[in-house]
């Protein structure tokens, strides 16, 4: 038996986002207000079911991280000027790079937590030797997940460890987001096989009965700074499905909801350049030693104004408040990131423009959708003659999208 499922990921911006240190681990602490974007990347699902149960014996092989019954297809897509978004060298590089795509590794770490917790209920004298090597967060993700399972048939979760161990699982990415613009589209398309995992265990329990539990206490089962560390500090905000905004500190674990946002009007616009987040984070570290009189508090906003301006709907003023560590650096450094960004303040005038994460890409917020309207067809037109100069062309991609409550 063969079934589809089909999601529609999201993205993020960044309203400010502050780089408040730097841990011992060697990863960076951050204080930032997210805000949830619809129209992301797509991600497609085609599963055979395995038409046996799986057997104890079988349990050590479908662990073993080079098991292979998934495999992952790139697809590209048009942008508004209905050029495409990847270039074909980007395009060529991730297709290369797809054995450590984030979204891969990410269903490798999930599938591991489900079939452990499976292994635990069906197969209890031969799941020790299974998680001798779990860490602490790991083991306390499997154990909740036991306590969710144990109200669901034996028969089901048999069915659905043999699902996840020997079924055919193909996913398929069409990306509709650039990569390296900051918007953290490959963390909402990792979370989104959190989604996929709970899809296909809600519509096998619908021929019993249905899942006595939602995709949000699902969700919760899993340590998010244990997310946060291997995987990214975006996408324990991405996992939170219903959640349109909220304050995100610490390494992404500590996650703050806010109640919903307004109704704003949005464009995206990415320039011809490519920001690596490693290289970003670097920068940060490097900083006290290039400018011997600069400090990182001289890069970050005043979070309390900025937030109160963003519940207030005060566009206008959140300008003042709110900054983004990351590029308050590339402007430091003289990067090509300040003179597009003066380029666009020309060009079209938003109630709030910023660059989202660690770039490159830059957001216009609109309360009025004629404005944002007529910005987006200013902007269509400049990209159009733009890219008549080929890859020196200095727009790489632009987008239209809503706010809504």
């Amino acid at each position: 038996m063969k079934r589809h499922w089909q999601i529609d990921c999201d993205f993020k911006l960044n309203i400010y986002l502050d780089i408040t240190g730097k841990l011992a681990n060697g990863y960076h602490s951050l204080d930032s207000l997210f805000v949830r974007v619809p129209g992301g990347d797509r991600l497609d699902l085609d599963l055979v079911y395995a038409d046996q149960i799986l057997s104890p014996e079988m349990l050590d092989v479908a662990l073993k991280p080079d098991y292979a019954n998934f495999s992952l297809e790139l697809e590209n897509s048009y942008d508004l000027s209905k050029q495409l978004v990847l270039s074909e060298s980007t395009f060529r590089r991730l297709k290369a790079e797809l054995a450590d795509n984030l979204l891969v590794r990410a269903w490798r770490y999930l599938r591991t937590l489900l079939v452990l917790s499976l292994a635990k209920i069906c197969y209890a004298n031969d799941y020790q030797s299974l998680v001798a090597n779990l860490r602490k967060a790991q083991m306390a993700s499997v154990e909740r997940l036991c306590a969710l399972f144990r109200a669901l048939p034996v028969s089901l979760l048999e069915q659905y460890l043999a699902a996840l161990c020997l079924g055919k699982w193909s996913f398929s990415l069409q990306k509709r987001v650039p990569v390296q613009s900051g918007l953290g589209a490959g963390s909402f398309d990792a979370a989104a096989v959190w989604q996929v995992a709970y899809r296909v265990l809600n519509d096998m329990a619908k021929s019993q009965s249905n899942l006595p539990f939602d995709l949000k206490t699902f969700i919760a089962c899993f340590e998010l700074s244990d997310i946060a560390y291997n995987l990214g500090a975006d996408i324990p905000f991405a996992l939170q499905t219903e959640c349109q905004s909220a304050l995100v500190k610490g390494i992404g674990e500590d996650i703050q909801i806010l109640s919903n946002v307004k109704p704003f009007h949005i464009l995206l616009v990415k320039p011809n350049v490519a920001v690596s987040s490693k290289a970003a984070f670097l920068a940060c570290d490097q900083l006290e030693l290039k400018y011997s009189n600069y400090k990182l508090a001289n890069l970050q906003s005043e979070p309390e104004l900025a937030r109160r301006c963003w519940k207030e709907c005060n566009l206008t003023s959140l300008a003042k408040y709110a900054k983004n560590s990351f590029y308050e650096l590339a402007c430091l450094q003289g990067s090509e990131l300040l003179e597009f960004n003066n380029q666009l303040r020309q060009l079209v005038t938003a109630d709030f423009m910023s660059m989202s994460g660690s770039g490159s890409a830059f957001y216009l917020l609109f309360k009025d959708k004629v404005a944002c309207d007529m910005a987006c067809t200013k902007l269509l037109k400049l990209v159009d003659k733009s890219r008549e100069c080929g890859e020196n062309s200095e727009f790489a991609w632009l987008l239209s999208a809503q706010l809504s409550n």
